[in-house]
């Protein structure tokens, strides 16, 4: 089946890695916002040829957290063969060459600006035929990805597909998939 049939009907971001292995597009992996690093973990299981994490390791998240910087070690330690970046996101899309990666996951700051900045610095470092996708495309207040994907969708003239399962105002939200 082609691999755009099978994004059609992927329910969540969880079969993402599933159905990009079966197509060999799960070699060269990164994640932008790794937060807590659950989902990295999830990746590294898929035992990918590099998997690369993009986060600033630092401030709050949630009520729980106190400072993400902690995360850092114990991702390192319970995914020793990836690779940890810290800084800004788009800043440290430099560092890879263009048509580098096979997957690219996006869920770091949801603020539009934040969302554009990471969609025009990671898409040139998927290849062709690879995937550029994130996560909470949502309608919550303050968040912008739907307006971002939206905008760089057009301007490239890419499909988008969402995953079946979650909605676009309540937990789980859906995630966004291109094709580049």
């Amino acid at each position: 089946m082609r691999l755009e049939e099978q994004i059609k009907n992927i329910a969540d971001r969880e079969q993402i890695p599933v159905v990009l292995k079966q197509h060999n597009l799960f070699n060269k992996v990164c994640e932008v916002g790794v937060n807590v690093g659950n989902q990295f973990r999830y990746y590294y299981s898929f035992n990918p040829e590099i998997l690369v994490g993009v986060d600033l390791f630092k401030g709050k998240w949630g009520r729980k957290i106190k400072d993400l910087s902690v995360y850092m070690e114990t991702i390192q330690k319970d995914c020793p063969k990836s690779i940890l970046e810290k800084g800004i996101s788009w800043k440290i899309a430099n560092k890879y060459q263009d048509n580098y990666f096979d997957f690219v996951y996006i869920d770091a700051n949801h603020k539009y600006k934040s969302i554009k900045k990471d969609l025009d610095a990671w898409f040139p470092k998927v290849k062709k035929g690879g995937v550029l996708a994130g996560h909470d495309y949502t309608a919550r207040r303050g968040y912008g990805v739907i307006q971002a994907v939206t905008k760089f969708a057009a301007k490239y003239n890419c499909p988008v597909y969402l995953t079946t399962s979650g909605t676009l105002t309540q937990k789980p939200w859906k995630s966004w998939i291109i094709v580049v």
